[in-house]
């Protein structure tokens, strides 16, 4: 959502340095966790910590934390991370591909938008009556929160709970990126409008970042992609689409299907439970972001 949300996903058990696998620390380690994923070995666990750590009254991660990488039956590469003493449960995906560089011309602030619509939607049939995943995250069932953030490359949805609904909490947020789920949702037009707004509503002329980053295009190679970077607005989501006769719910799915795949997908979660209990737990995925056979109804 807002660049400023990178920051608050910070909050989140699973931007905690995943592992020493990993190649950095903090949000990297959610955002690159391919490479943690490509340097682990499939099980990785430290029963025998360094003794300097050991005796010092940080215990490292690498000590209590037990690492697994599996790949689901669609494509999408999965870290579990098992930590016997996480106080809360974290999880967060993933998408190369999907991010801002990858906006058509014509319409600017598309995968802002589209990040925007999986996370609005209503998780499917099962959940319909329980309002949207993070409505249900924020109650005080869940005690959790969501949110996401669309960089230059890629998108990354994340959320937190607690470590007793973290079975239910992925299967809701599995729902988020069913096909037929997300079809529904773009054709949804009171919520298209209302996150397109939303999405405006981000850009603010008097932040700093805001003003840094159009600064930087004005002066940038107009050839490179980030001279189209742009967070989205009512102009460029709504009234130019308008004027040309593009219909941005047609427009949203057709980026869903082209852009979210799940080879193209890392899913990182992290938990009090078992490798076991946490493998069994991301299966929901599986069925994610596969394609139906027959088109949506536009």
């Amino acid at each position: 959502m807002a660049w400023n949300s990178i920051l608050a996903g910070l909050a989140s058990g699973a931007f905690v340095s995943i592992s020493e696998a990993a190649t950095d620390t903090g949000l990297l380690g959610v955002v690159n966790a391919g490479d943690a994923i490509q340097s682990s070995s499939n099980v990785l666990s430290s029963d025998t910590a360094d003794s300097h750590f050991a005796s010092s009254q940080f215990v490292p991660y690498s000590s209590v934390r037990k690492y697994k990488s599996v790949t689901l039956s669609n494509g999408m590469k999965v870290l579990l991370v098992s930590d016997k003493t996480a106080r809360q449960s974290s999880a967060a995906l993933t998408i190369r591909g999907a991010g801002q560089f990858s906006d058509p011309t014509y319409l600017n602030g598309l995968a802002h938008l589209t990040e925007h619509m999986v996370l609005s939607s209503k998780a499917g049939s099962s959940w319909s009556n329980q309002g949207d995943f993070q409505e249900w995250l924020d109650g005080d069932y869940a005690e959790g929160f969501s949110n996401g953030f669309t960089a230059y490359e890629k998108v990354c949805f994340h959320f937190q709970c607690g470590t007793d609904v973290f079975a239910e909490a992925l299967d809701r947020f599995s729902n988020l990126f069913l096909d037929r789920v997300m079809a529904e949702t773009c054709q949804n037009k009171d919520a298209v409008r209302r996150e397109i707004r939303r999405v405006s509503s981000e850009l603010d002329k008097n932040d700093l970042f805001s003003r840094e980053l159009y600064l930087t295009k004005s002066l940038i190679n107009p050839k490179h992609p980030y001279s189209e970077v742009t967070l989205g607005s009512i102009e460029t989501l709504e009234t130019l689409p308008d004027e040309a006769d593009i219909s941005v719910s047609k427009e949203l799915y057709a980026f869903y299907k082209e852009k979210y795949r799940p080879d193209h997908a890392i899913l990182v979660v992290v938990g009090s439970a078992s490798l076991s209990s946490l493998e069994a737990m991301v299966q929901p995925f599986s069925a994610t972001m596969i394609r139906q056979k027959k088109e949506g109804r536009y």
